[in-house]
């Protein structure tokens, strides 16, 4: 009987447009990842 390996998958990932959360953004979506980000709705005035 052959093993069934499975393929990447979906992943979901918060702090996509920050430093490391953009790293790990580019490594998952290279390995071949769909990736859904969270990201923070534009603020009208920016965060103190």
């Amino acid at each position: 009987m052959s093993e069934i390996t499975p393929g990447p998958g979906c992943v979901a990932l918060t702090g996509a447009t920050g430093f490391v959360g953009g790293h790990i953004l580019r490594q998952l979506t290279a390995a071949g990842w769909r990736v859904r980000a969270l990201t923070r709705r534009q603020a009208v005035r920016p965060a103190k």
